[in-house]
């Protein structure tokens, strides 16, 4: 009866681990793959119009009494920063900003969609992605004949989240929205006096004497701020003429205001940045208004979730601390034009 046992025994850790080799096998060929496609330099970002997969996104009722014969608006969330980084510090995608993108670009050439609710809860961003966005917003407008847009601020919406929402139709901030903050920022960070003291060197091999702009263990050059304050001046002149031509205020009476200073609810409507304070509900009812309809019917596009996400939230938190450490050390090297609010 033992020697039965002990064979059983035997028998069934033998399947037990042929089944967990089988498992890592497994698990390797799915990680190789999803590392692959990490790898790999094609990504529908926004650099492409649309694909396929977002032209037939499936469609998911959010609120509104309206059918399908009803006007339809697509509703939009960007949260946090605007950015085209991908990954944040546990490997997980965190750019709202570019699923927003995608979702824009494919209603624009959905003739279906009558209307744009964006929700922007952001701080501002990077200079080009927020231009692209508002860029992106336009064309939606402009694709087909009476459509519009709506933004509802969110706790914050300032400078490239502002710069975005500027050419909306209608702009509905909360009570205790924090706007504003119109400018152009570029920050780094200079570590030479500490470099000299703990003896460290900066190397760099160059073609001219601005190719390593800001090296961040050399004094700062002059020369150098000049050249990055001329570009910073170039994108606030066009900050200015954004905001001017979607809230029709002259640029001359904008600029006192385009300080980089940051706005209460209640400023930003006596100032005409916004044009009304209120809630979810007076926005809902603010998009039936628009569009000439007693009922509308509000969507969202729905988010694809494969496999490779499944894998890079629960496998590559390790990795993906890495690759946000080294983008951090690049950008300390390498300052990026932002819109931000600091």
């Amino acid at each position: 009866m033992d020697a039965k046992k002990g064979c059983l025994i035997g028998c069934l850790g033998m399947i037990a681990g042929i089944g967990v080799v089988i498992v890592g096998i497994i698990a390797v060929i799915v990680l190789g793959a999803i590392a692959m496609d990490l790898g790999s330099d094609e990504d529908d970002t926004f650099g492409t119009a649309y694909s396929e997969r977002e032209k037939t996104s499936k469609k998911i009722w959010v609120c509104g009494e309206g059918d399908e014969d009803d006007p339809q608006i697509l509703r939009v969330k960007i949260n946090g920063i605007i950015s085209d980084t991908k990954e944040d510090l546990f490997g997980r995608e965190k750019a709202s900003a570019l699923s927003a993108l995608k979702k824009i670009r494919a209603a624009t050439y959905d003739e279906e969609i009558q209307g744009l609710y964006l929700i922007l809860d952001t701080p501002g961003g990077e200079v080009t992605l927020s231009d692209i966005i508002a860029d992106a917003v336009q064309r939606f407008k402009k694709a087909q004949e009476d459509r519009f847009v709506l933004v509802e601020m969110g706790s914050l919406c300032c400078s490239g989240g502002y710069y975005i929402a500027a050419g909306a139709d209608y702009i509905i901030a909360h009570p205790t929205t924090i706007t504003g903050s119109i400018g152009v920022l570029v920050s780094t960070i200079n570590a030479a006096e500490l470099a000299k003291k703990i003896g460290i060197e900066s190397v760099v091999i160059a073609t001219g004497t601005n190719k390593a702009m800001l090296d961040p263990l050399k004094p700062v050059d002059q020369e150098h701020v000049k050249i990055f304050q001329k570009a910073v001046d170039v994108d606030y002149e066009r900050f200015l003429t954004i905001v001017s031509k979607g809230r029709k205020i002259p640029v001359d009476t904008l600029r006192p205001i385009a300080d980089g200073r940051i706005l209460s609810a209640e400023e930003a409507k006596k100032l005409k940045l916004i044009d009304a304070i209120g809630y979810s509900e007076d926005a809902e009812a603010q998009l039936a208004k628009m569009a000439k309809s007693d009922e509308i019917r509000i969507i969202r596009y729905k988010d694809e979730h494969t496999l490779r996400d499944l894998f890079e939230d629960t496998f590559l938190s390790s990795q993906g601390m890495g690759r946000a450490l080294r983008n951090a050390a690049t950008s300390a090297r390498h300052p990026r034009l932002s819109f931000i609010a600091e």
